[in-house]
């Protein structure tokens, strides 16, 4: 009797271990919804609601994009994809693999970015790990790369004339005395009167070339910025130039400065100091845009402009 009653405690245990496992066993796989929520990801982004676009992720999710960290979190994750509706970008996606088992699934696909006006600026692949959650499939990680390589930054190089004006130039020294300097100065169309400009070499209308700058005491040209990068070295005088985060530096004889392009910045003569004069070279042809307000008196633009 007594190992009629062991053999009993036995039996019992082994029912209830195996009703326990049949209670927890993994949910049946629902493949096809899995394959649904393509187009309901592609629905959501269409209509650009970040906030729906949220709602597919689940709580703990994380969207991981190339070179940039990780968007953790539904809140996080809203965050990244209302920039990147701001930017006024579109995405179309295309499934080329999916899995699933249980309540784990995964995909994996291609993408395409294209900006507001349609043009592709990004195409590359992902891979997507969902859940199965409450009854519908969540998106859990969130992983794409782009196929196109980095953008590796160009060294800053000094350019040069194109081969015909380089051979003509080494074959024939050049000397342009300070007199001839002087007699060719002109208004600088647009800036303020008292600025002006002797060009030495090339054609600030159609591309790179070298000037000497003069302004006068007192005056300031507001801040602008141009789109060639500007390279110079002071002659007479200081010029005193401005940047947009309040910092400030001195083109003084002798001394060389180089300024990006597209750089706003400003520039100004003592009232008590002699007139200014600095050597400018310049890669491309002369614009300039107002980033404070032009000015008041500007020098007159050339007829025809």
């Amino acid at each position: 009797m007594k190992n009629e009653g062991i053999i009993m405690k036995i039996f019992t245990t082994l029912v209830v271990v195996l009703l326990a496992v049949g209670c927890t066993q993994a949910p049946q796989t629902d493949l096809e919804g899995l394959k649904a929520m393509r187009d309901v990801w592609q629905s959501a982004i269409d209509a650009k609601d970040a906030a729906l676009i949220t709602e597919i992720y689940s709580e703990n999710g994380a969207v991981m994009p190339p070179n940039s960290e990780s968007a953790n979190g539904r809140a996080a994750i809203e965050d990244f994809f209302t920039e990147f509706q701001a930017a006024g970008m579109g995405v179309e996606i295309q499934d080329t693999e999916v899995y699933a088992h249980g309540d784990v699934g995964y995909k994996v696909g291609t993408y395409t970015i294209s900006d507001a006006d349609g043009a592709t600026v990004d195409e590359g692949k992902y891979v997507e790990i969902w859940r199965y959650i409450d009854g519908t499939w969540q998106m859990h990680r969130d992983i794409f790369n782009s196929n196109l390589p980095l953008s590796t930054p160009e060294l800053e190089s000094e350019p040069s004339p194109d081969l015909e004006d380089e051979a003509e130039i080494a074959a024939e020294p050049m000397m342009i005395s300070a007199a001839a300097v002087s007699a060719e100065y002109v208004p600088v169309a647009g800036f303020p009167q008292g600025a002006d400009l002797s060009v030495v070499y090339g054609d600030p209308s159609a591309g790179a070339f070298e000037m000497y700058f003069r302004l006068q005491p007192g005056v300031r040209v507001p801040m602008h910025f141009h789109t060639s990068a500007e390279r110079s070295v002071g002659i007479q005088g200081t010029i005193t130039m401005e940047y947009q985060d309040g910092s400030k530096a001195d083109i003084s004889p002798g001394n060389y400065m180089f300024i990006p392009s597209k750089m706003p910045h400003a520039a100004t003569c003592p009232a008590a100091g002699p007139v200014c004069i600095a050597y400018f070279y310049f890669d491309q042809a002369f614009d300039v845009t107002w980033v404070e307000d032009p000015p008041e008196n500007p020098n007159p633009m050339p007829t025809g402009s």
